[in-house]
């Protein structure tokens, strides 16, 4: 019964990385395009923040492994937090075109690197 759960759970947690994934950076350049930036500038932030992704998993994956007490779950568990005070703080009245480039491109990053360690809480079941 246990790993019936474990399954389901991981289950769940692909079904939201994946779907707010389509949703997130789909989106990116019609949400960002509504304030006025140009494509071009649309275009350098998302590649910036898919460079920045790489760079933080490959970081975070051997802060991991160094650091026995920091799991894929708990690593998992953080950036689903940040991406979701990301997403939330973007729902509300921001001020400032920079403040909301940089919380887009944030939880882009936190996105794009979920689905590894899901994968990799998934594998440990």
């Amino acid at each position: 019964m246990k790993k019936y759960k474990v399954q389901t759970f991981y289950c769940l947690i692909q079904f939201f990385i994946w779907g707010l994934y389509g949703v997130l950076l789909s989106y990116s350049h019609v949400y960002l395009l509504s304030f006025g930036l140009s494509n071009t500038v649309v275009s350098v932030a998302m590649a910036i923040a898919s460079i920045f992704a790489v760079a933080l998993q490959a970081g975070l994956t051997e802060l991991s492994v160094r650091r026995k007490n920091l799991t894929a779950a708990a690593l998992l568990a953080g950036l689903g937090g940040l991406l979701a005070f990301c997403c939330a703080a973007l729902l509300l009245p921001v001020k400032g075109i920079w403040l909301i480039v940089g919380l887009f491109a944030l939880a882009a990053v936190c996105n794009q690197i979920l689905p590894g360690f899901a994968n990799a809480m998934g594998t440990d079941c």
